[in-house]
């Protein structure tokens, strides 16, 4: 289930097993009451203006005892591309840019944060754990590239610079992702936090 049409149709297109895909919002989901064993999001909580809808709305759709499980990126610095990007802003360009609606970036990589908000929607044993993830590029290029075209937030930040600052964000981004290169790779740690939580 998605809100964008086009990320439903690329889903149409990759995926190759007989899936049911829906165009639909997180916080109005159109299905039954205790209707599913689990709800998964992946890296999309982060983006949702209001996440305690989208909680409320997986709550409802699981049967009792059915899960709910997220992920969300680890916080800085232990997630370096996002620490580069972030520098790379603050140093050459405006890190004051209007965003769209949404919580803190990473409000739910905080565990204490995250387990009172699904305890308050109702949940009950609530885990959290950090993930070991890396990120591997081959041209030190592809970072600012797939920053600037690929992600949200971090898009409309990039976007909302002049000319020549996204241009000296763009020099800082390539250098630093040259700087993580070991042998024909450049490697970022980017780990994120996997939360899952129960229906009484």
């Amino acid at each position: 289930m998605d809100f964008s049409k086009n990320m439903l149709e690329l889903a149409e297109k990759r995926l190759k097993a007989d899936v049911k895909l829906v165009e639909a919002d997180a916080a109005a989901m159109p299905f039954e009451a205790s209707s599913f064993d689990a709800v998964v999001c992946s890296f999309g909580v982060l983006h949702l203006p209001v996440p305690e809808d989208f909680f409320a709305e997986s709550l409802r759709i699981l049967r009792p005892g059915g899960r709910l499980g997220f992920t969300v990126w680890a916080a800085t610095p232990a997630t370096e591309a996002m620490a580069l990007v972030h520098e790379a802003v603050q140093l050459h360009g405006n890190p004051n840019v209007p965003l769209p609606e949404a919580p803190p970036f990473f409000r739910f990589a905080d565990v204490s944060d995250t387990t009172t908000t699904l305890e308050t929607a109702g949940f009950c044993a609530v885990e959290c754990k950090q993930v070991p993830m890396t990120w591997d590029l081959l041209d030190p290029t592809e970072a600012f590239v797939t920053f600037r075209d690929g992600t949200g937030r971090t898009a409309a930040l990039l976007a909302g610079q002049t000319e020549d600052q996204l241009k000296a964000i763009e020099e800082h981004i390539t250098k630093g992702t040259e700087a993580k290169r070991t042998g024909k790779m450049c490697r970022f740690q980017m780990p994120c936090v996997l939360t899952m939580a129960q229906k009484p």
